[in-house]
């Protein structure tokens, strides 16, 4: 194996940190370049990819933990509703270390925190070991959600596959790790009889081998038959077996979860209607065409080339058809056999919509979807009100992310990225003084249209946007520098309620929104003021954690987090001599 695979991979990774600038350290950076090459498949944002990572003080040899439910990334604050019968449930766990070979201790580390923090039967409750003070809040909180996950769905006889890769810039692997490699696998296997292990050591040459891999958003789709319904729209018949291996299976063998990103109904499990497409296919002896019984599916496409007997669409999204795409992958991933010889055909309706013309596809989404009372925030990237805050963050060097990923797949830089959901947290802390959902619930802030609303509104001006995004970004950033000797796990539990107790101190009672964005952008702090709040939250959270014997974490994810925070900084609202009165208020409410 060429050095030279080593040596392009490090100067490609310091040049793309030198221009990113996101990363506290290169090592920082390196963890980052490799959860998004390993997880490029399930099209992570900015926002994911930094909860995936764990990396820090008693991270138990973990650097970055997904919890994958079929095909569907879950984070903290998502539902963890009661699984369909043997529903597919993934753990990745990345072990990346900027180093030049493999080394055996890393995978001893991991060994020992997979026994401890996967054992179902030991007692969290009581921790005699005393596991909750070796590992972090991070760490804890990922385990947790893979236990629950097992715990509450033990009937539901969930497949279990654990997926951990150690990735380094090696060019060989010594004997010896693979043998340590081994073991890590027998250690799983003796607690999940059934688990499925992989355990994948990544040197240089498999990173540039990911890195060059580009997400294909371009497919070449054989046909049967075809009818123009317009210049705009076609139907088109497809082989079953071609839908499936030429569409929905990625390269991975996975079901490709970006094609139905703009689908707001996820996959439903085993219902009646779904079983009823499962008995269907399997029923080949029948004479029944698959599309004489289903209704089909609804494709977007950006741009659609149709040549006789293939059809070519452009960034596909399948925007209704999610139970019968998701029922024919099952079906021939569970039956690969089944591919060959299969006659039957798949009714998919394509209709070619510019990405120029994003409100129209919006409408289209919409429709098609409106069975489905919740919104989802996905589908509202073609608000005027997004556009309006997209155009102005232009105009400030910032990037706003209302298309998931639109401009890190441009190849802007990831701190000059907001993306949507980091608008909301930044409004629902500084201004609605839910620092607490912020930290524990995100999705939850714009889950429904009123939700949505109290954050977006086109009665707003897009300088009141930009001015609470900059203003949670000067604390970020402030953390990271008055507070240089606290652990990254402590800085991610209060980032918010530092936010909210020194936004609400500049704010100052002051009830016009142009007056809230002008002080949140100028920052006229006194003297030690915003150092004081800084010491004064992180100091509450401490004293709490330890007097209840829970970790931060658990504080900053209940309105017990808020209430705390205005406590511990009253005192100093009063000594700047700061109204208190909406500080007040704010208690009262959570």
């Amino acid at each position: 194996m060429s050095s030279n695979d080593q040596f392009i991979l490090r100067q490609f990774i310091e040049q793309k940190y030198s221009e990113d600038g996101g990363a506290a350290s290169l090592d920082d950076y390196f963890n980052t370049f490799v959860t998004e090459q390993l997880f490029k498949d399930y099209d992570l944002s900015s926002d994911q990819l930094d909860e995936c990572d764990v990396d820090g003080p008693n991270d138990g040899g973990i650097d970055s933990a997904l919890l994958v439910i079929d095909q569907r990334p879950v984070f903290a604050g998502d539902a963890l509703d009661k699984l369909r019968n043997e529903a597919n449930v993934e753990v990745f766990l990345i072990q990346s270390k900027n180093q030049s070979g493999f080394k055996e201790e890393p995978l001893n580390k991991l060994n020992a925190t997979l026994g401890d923090l996967l054992n179902l039967q030991y007692d969290w409750k009581s921790d005699a070991l005393g596991h909750k003070k070796r590992y972090s809040d991070a760490v804890l909180e990922f385990f947790s959600r893979v236990r629950d996950v097992i715990h509450k769905n033990v009937l539901q006889l969930p497949v279990l596959t654990f997926r951990m890769s150690y990735v380094t810039l090696a060019d060989s692997v010594h004997e010896n790790v693979r043998g340590k490699a081994r073991q890590l696998k027998e250690t799983i296997g003796r607690m999940f009889g059934g688990a499925t292990c992989e355990l994948d050591l990544l040197g240089a040459a498999d990173l540039l081998t990911r890195l060059r891999t580009r997400r294909s958003n371009r497919y070449s789709i054989p046909i049967a038959d075809s009818v123009a319904i317009d210049e705009n729209a076609m139907a088109v018949l497809v082989n079953l077996a071609t839908f499936y291996s030429a569409i929905l299976r990625a390269e991975s063998g996975e079901l490709r979860a970006d094609l139905f990103e703009a689908n707001v109904r996820d996959y439903q499990g085993s219902t009646y209607i779904n079983q009823e497409i499962a008995d269907t296919l399997k029923r080949r002896q029948h004479q029944d065409d698959f599309w004489w019984l289903n209704n089909g599916i609804t494709m977007l496409s950006a741009k659609t080339d149709s040549r006789i007997g293939s059809v070519t669409v452009e960034n596909p999204q399948i925007v209704n058809g999610m139970q019968t795409s998701s029922e024919i992958y099952k079906y021939f991933a569970g039956a690969p056999a089944a591919v060959e010889g299969e006659s039957r055909h798949v009714l998919i309706k394509i209709i070619t919509i510019p990405e120029e013309s994003a409100a129209l596809r919006d409408r289209i989404i919409r429709a098609t979807n409106s069975q489905n009372k919740v919104s989802d925030i996905t589908l509202r990237a073609t608000d005027k009100v997004q556009r309006d805050i997209e155009d102005h963050f232009l105009s400030k060097n910032l990037y706003y992310d209302r298309r998931r990923n639109f401009y890190r797949n441009h190849g802007k830089p990831r701190k000059q990225i907001v993306t949507m959901q980091f608008l909301a947290q930044s409004i629902s802390a500084v201004i609605l003084g839910q620092p607490h959902v912020s930290r524990g619930r995100p999705s939850a802030i714009t889950k429904n249209d009123e939700q949505y609303n109290q954050i977006f509104s086109e009665r707003r001006g897009v300088a009141f946007y930009f001015a609470c995004v900059d203003f949670m970004r000067f604390v970020d950033v402030q953390l990271g520098d008055t507070g240089s000797d606290m652990a990254r796990s402590t800085r991610q539990n209060i980032r918010f309620f530092v936010a909210f107790a020194s936004g609400q101190a500049i704010i100052d009672g002051r009830r016009s929104e142009e007056e809230r964005a002008r002080v949140l952008t100028e920052r006229p702090f006194k003297a030690g003021e915003f150092e004081s709040l800084v010491a004064a939250v992180r100091e509450a959270f401490a004293l709490e954690s330890q007097s209840r014997g829970v970790t931060e974490e658990v504080i900053a994810k209940n309105a017990d987090g808020t209430k705390l925070t205005v406590a511990a900084v009253m005192p100093i609202f009063q000594r700047y001599g700061r109204d208190t009165r909406t500080l007040g208020d704010f208690q009262r409410r959570s």
